[in-house]
């Protein structure tokens, strides 16, 4: 057993401010996602850092301050791919048609594309002409003014790289490298492309400096284009590829690949220097002013050191780190200082030039299992991977601690607060189990690898939480002390949910092949039975209390009445037999019940679940737990694809949230104390109110 104090310093505060939603979203809210995995970094813009990538979103530090993070506003929730200044203003794309301008240096967006969904992939410009392709043969051309757009017809189905060179009398020379490592030339700014016949079969990156191109290659070359349209190999490897490149402000490129090799030039002399060893994929390169130092970031979530021009290299974040990805490294040159920014919202700071990193920023990274208010009004995330967070404020940074004594991989999916003390009791795979009396101090115990605790079923009168899930194996957790006791159950299956009938003191277990465990009051023992033949996985008392539902695969759907003299008559089945049942709502104070299951099913009943109706939803992605808010009086209901829907107090309409992401929500917590709604699952997004003018 080892016992943590969960968090020991508090993260930067970052400045708070929502998303606008834009036009074509059907909804009077606002959503913002907390936890975006980070792409790009631009450290030359206005004199101020940018950060973007998943979900739409970008992030602005200021100068010269530099003391908060504003979220820039924007209307998509497409990764946003690339970022160019052009002319005093910006421009971004994106995948799902993300294409967006900026007039006042990222403060503010206006979403350029309201037709095309293709996946905006690589961008150039050469100070008048702007083209930008995408999937499908998509190409795109704007002049003199980023607001109107012709579109053209691409050669590449896949773009990986568009370049402008400047050649003779100061003509511009197009190129775009496809999918298929072809390269294509255009002299009239995409209107038409051709083949380039002598370039290298097999390119991987392109760019271009000081008007040089230079092409990376899958078998380790740099090729350069001289000045009479050549083209030479400037420097090869003896093994390894060149798949990607980085281009510092002061004029120093970088090659490399996934074998741990790599080159580099200020010039058109290029020379060899070494990866990290054991880096995994190095993600970026950056170098102070001088060149003295580089700085890498890497897959495996550490970043490296160099003072010798990649010779030697010295890790320089600690363990704590490993397994949270560094997309993107910069020196930010106003501040004098490297900036690097990934997964979970995650930022860095160095201002001793690499030596020691702090953090600006973090969020929960990957995906959150489940989020619950402490007692104390912080909020907590269970994670895989045996990680937690926790923070007194979503939108100012977290806390994250990993529950190294746990057996590996554990997802914690379970987060079960005591309604009568801060006492919290975190739950998963591989027998995990986690115990904090006050919600600050924490005993993670592993109690067997075999185990998986899928569901949990509190026993208030009891002052106890049962934990069940794999065949035969059951926890009873003591809440005032966190102590835990075996209970036998018998070995019909896995087991994926249960309930309790509260007026008869009776519990109910379910799982597969139709199995329903019954409790038998005054005694440890539990009665089988077999409902069906397929899995269940959901149940309920119905509003009155004179039967039971239960519920699951293959459209298994059963009622049993309870009999005058207290036991259970038949099982029968009710309904239609369609739907895959997941979850299930009981509204006592509108006598009704509800299913939800996947594809966007949901059904309704009011007369104690004898007969059901389907009730219309705005989507066909599968649905999650709807959660009332009191205050609001609506309900909120995730699902698959970023999905969020907004129903009527008695849930009969419903409407969808725009949460400016794709990935999948899990659930929905409606603060007790603060009122603020969160969705959850793959990203963290806070749903707040739009204010009227």
């Amino acid at each position: 057993m080892v016992m943590v104090v969960f968090g020991l310093r508090l993260l930067l505060v970052l400045a708070s401010s929502t998303m606008v939603v834009p036009t074509y979203a059907q909804t009077s809210w606002n959503a913002r996602v907390i936890n975006p995995t980070w792409h790009l970094l631009h450290t030359d813009v206005c004199n101020s850092v940018l950060t973007a990538g998943s979900d739409g979103t970008i992030w602005r530090l200021p100068s010269p301050s530099g003391a908060a993070w504003e979220t820039s506003q924007t209307a998509h929730n497409g990764r946003v791919v690339g970022i160019l200044p052009y002319q005093g203003n910006l421009l971004a794309i994106g995948t799902r048609g993300l294409l967006l301008h900026s007039q006042d240096c990222g403060q503010h967006w206006t979403d350029l594309n309201n037709a095309s969904s293709e996946d905006l992939l690589a961008v150039a410009s050469d100070g008048t002409d702007v083209l930008v392709a995408g999937d499908g043969h998509l190409l795109l051309r704007a002049r003199a003014s980023l607001t109107t757009w012709q579109q053209l017809a691409s050669p590449a189905l896949t773009p990986r790289a568009l370049v402008a060179t400047q050649i003779r009398h100061g003509a511009t020379q197009w190129w775009l490298l496809d999918q298929n490592s072809a390269l294509w030339s255009s002299n009239d700014a995409g209107e038409q492309w051709h083949p380039v016949p002598a370039a290298p079969k097999n390119g991987e990156t392109l760019t271009a400096k000081d008007g040089i191109l230079f092409m990376g290659t899958g078998d380790g070359s740099v090729h350069m284009q001289t000045p009479a349209g050549q083209w030479r190999i400037a420097k090869s490897l003896s093994q390894g590829t060149l798949e990607r490149h980085a281009l510092d402000p002061n004029g120093l490129l970088w090659m490399w690949g996934k074998e741990g090799a790599c080159v580099w030039t200020t010039s058109t002399q290029w020379q060899r220097c070494r990866l990290p060893t054991g880096s995994g994929l190095v993600t970026s390169f950056a170098a102070t002013p001088d060149s003295a130092v580089w700085v890498t970031a890497a897959e495996n979530g550490l970043i490296y050191r160099s003072t010798d021009k990649g010779r030697h290299w010295h890790a320089v974040r600690g363990n704590g780190d490993i397994g949270r990805t560094i997309n993107a490294i910069a020196w930010d040159g106003a501040h004098q200082r490297f900036i690097a920014a990934g997964d979970g919202a995650r930022l860095l700071v160095s201002s001793d030039a690499g030596k020691s990193w702090n953090t600006l920023h973090t969020a929960p990274p990957g995906y959150v299992n489940e989020l619950e208010p402490l007692a104390n009004g912080d909020l907590l995330a269970a994670m895989n991977d045996r990680w937690m967070a926790r923070s007194a404020d979503a939108d100012k940074g977290w806390l994250l601690h990993q529950f190294v004594a746990l057996d590996k991989p554990a997802y914690l999916t379970h987060i079960t607060r005591d309604p009568n003390s801060p006492a919290v009791v975190v739950s998963g795979s591989q027998g995990a189990l986690i115990y904090s009396a006050d919600g600050r101090h924490w005993q993670a115990s592993p109690t067997g690898i075999d185990r998986g605790y899928l569901a949990t079923l509190m026993r208030p009168q009891e002052g106890m939480l049962l934990l069940f899930g794999t065949p035969h194996h059951g926890l009873q957790v003591n809440l005032a002390t966190g102590n835990s006791t075996d209970v036998p159950l018998p070995n019909t299956g896995t087991l994926y949910g249960g309930f309790q009938d509260p007026e008869r003191h009776v519990e109910f277990l379910l799982g597969e092949r139709g199995t329903v465990l019954q409790s038998i009051p005054s005694s440890a023992s539990w009665h089988s039975t077999q409902v069906g033949k397929h899995t269940l996985r959901v149940g309920t008392p119905t509003p009155d209390g004179s039967a039971l539902l239960v519920a699951g695969d293959s459209g298994s759907l059963y009622r049993a009445a309870w009999s005058a003299n207290g036991t259970l008559e038949p099982w029968q089945a009710v309904g239609d037999g369609t739907g895959q049942w997941r979850h299930v709502v009981l509204d006592r104070a509108r006598n009704a019940v509800w299913l939800i299951g996947m594809r966007g099913d949901m059904r309704q009943s009011l007369d104690q679940g004898l007969t059901w109706h389907k009730i219309a939803m705005p989507t066909q992605s599968h649905l999650r737990q709807p959660v009332f808010d009191t205050k609001r009086r609506v309900w909120w209901l995730p699902g698959r694809d970023g999905t969020l829907l907004r129903g009527n107090e008695d849930g009969t309409e419903w409407h969808t949230v725009f949460t400016h992401t794709t990935e999948h929500l899990k659930g929905v917590l409606v603060h007790p104390q603060t009122g603020h709604v969160y969705a959850w699952g793959a990203r963290l997004v806070k749903i707040t109110e739009e204010q009227q003018p």
